[in-house]
């Protein structure tokens, strides 16, 4: 039995540049001063496109480029205020970098789904963690630093590889346990921002990814925690005050195989493994 199919065209022109193209991501550019524009740097291992829908991109010095569509692998460009962003497609994009001086407008986790070959994110980011799905989990870099976050810690376990985390203002609705980042074994550095409702003990932490197999990091390899005094993470019990960052390791005790030394801004505690 054939199959029939109905074609029918609809009313009006449905193929302009107003339609959304196959993985494309949008960004309204708002709240940025006279003085500030926002740059984009997109590299790609297939030809991205980056457009601005509203007018020409502009130049450092903000005069009009006479240009309003970039195509090739790596392609960069500085808007205004008020433009319209488009980047697409996104799919072999491995490198995103967007300044994030007072912008109140940029990408969203949903927006770097399906961004599978991603390995660095810096830019301005809105929304909620738990919506990051289907990414690259090699991802090495994740900075974040503006904008407005909420969902849980946890979701950025799905970088399963990361070596760098960065949170800046935009965490303050994000919720979780500092021990929620246990499974990212490759951490190398670590910024928690103003994230307030993040709490948990540095000694947890550590636990966990002992556990995990991570039993050792040397002093020259130390994990580097950054402004944890915004949120209400521990260590030895008490409150971490500093809002610099400071270097994290740890090591099997030299006596005692069944403990782990820990050392967090020069101070070192003692703890038994088996306390998690």
């Amino acid at each position: 039995m054939a199959n029939d199919c109905l074609v029918t065209k609809l009313k009006g022109v449905v193929d302009n540049d107003n339609l959304m193209k196959l993985g494309e991501v949008d960004i309204q550019i708002s709240d940025v001063t006279q003085t500030v524009d926002v740059f984009f740097n997109i590299i790609s291992t297939e030809n991205v496109t980056l457009e601005n829908y509203t007018q020409n991109f502009v130049d450092v010095n903000k005069q009009d480029t006479g240009i309003n569509k970039k195509t090739g692998t790596s392609v960069s460009a500085f808007a205004l205020q008020g433009d319209k962003i488009a980047i697409y497609p996104k799919y072999s994009i491995t490198s995103v970098s967007m300044s994030t001086f007072f912008a109140d407008s940029g990408f969203t986790p949903k927006d770097i789904n399906y961004m599978s070959s991603l390995a660095t994110f810096k830019g301005t980011l809105f929304g909620d963690l738990d919506d990051i799905t289907e990414v690259n989990r090699n991802m090495v870099l994740f900075t974040a630093l503006k904008g407005s976050l909420s969902g849980h810690l946890a979701s950025l376990t799905k970088f399963s590889n990361v070596r760098e985390i960065k949170l800046g203002s935009n965490g303050y609705n994000v919720e979780g346990n500092l021990q929620d980042l246990a499974p990212l074994t490759s951490l190398k550095i670590l910024h928690l921002g103003e994230c307030g409702k993040v709490a948990g003990s540095i000694e947890a932490f550590v636990l966990a990814q002992v556990a995990l197999g991570r039993s050792t990091v040397s002093s020259q390899e130390a994990l580097k925690c950054g402004y944890f005094s915004m949120t209400n993470i521990t260590f030895n019990g008490q409150p971490i005050t500093s809002l610099n960052v400071k270097d994290l390791y740890w090591q099997p005790n030299a006596l005692d195989s069944s403990k782990t030394d820990i050392t967090f801004d020069g101070v070192t505690v003692t703890v038994p493994i088996s306390v998690v």
